[in-house]
């Protein structure tokens, strides 16, 4: 959800930033997500809350990811309060404020998608058009766990050939 307030951070204070990351976040959820979330919020207000969390890493997870242990056990920790106020805050959020916060977005921004599409990618884009998009090879959500030596290369990268440093 860091990209969620890195985007309306650039929004509230466009001369803050120099430019953002964000890392297969779900900003401008692509419709076939509503339904998927839903179910993990109705699961997570259920007394069956472990069960649901394990279920949301597991979907979030490759087979092959390394982290998946870690995330599970780091979810299981956070008080069930708190996992439900963060996924009931998404959708409305992603409804109601992500594409102002995407179109008034004036710093160059990457994003880096992992397997599973969370974003529409097209929709963002024409919103922010100087948006760069890479894609991770080999991981699920939680991709700067599993596959840090790919993300730094490409935000290296990134902040190389987009982000002016300021005087």
């Amino acid at each position: 959800m860091g990209g969620n307030m890195a985007l309306e951070i650039a929004a509230r204070y466009p001369d803050f930033p120099a430019g953002l990351v964000l890392l297969d976040s779900g900003v401008l959820f692509p419709a076939s997500a509503g339904a998927v979330f839903t179910s993990y919020l109705e699961g997570l207000q259920g007394p069956n809350f472990a069960d649901e969390i394990r279920k949301i890493v597991a979907d979030s997870c490759l087979p092959t990811d390394r982290c998946h242990a870690h995330v599970e056990q780091t979810f299981l920790a956070t008080p069930q309060h708190v996992l439900v106020s963060t996924f009931r805050s998404l959708f409305p959020w992603d409804v109601h404020r992500a594409g102002q916060c995407a179109q008034a977005c004036r710093v160059p921004v990457l994003y880096i998608e992992a397997a599973h599409r969370l974003a529409d990618l097209d929709r963002l884009g024409a919103l922010c058009p100087q948006l760069v998009t890479a894609k991770a090879v080999g991981s699920g959500h939680f991709l700067s766990l599993e596959v840090p030596e790919q993300i730094n290369a490409m935000i290296d990268r990134f902040i190389s050939l987009y982000v002016q440093r300021r005087e």
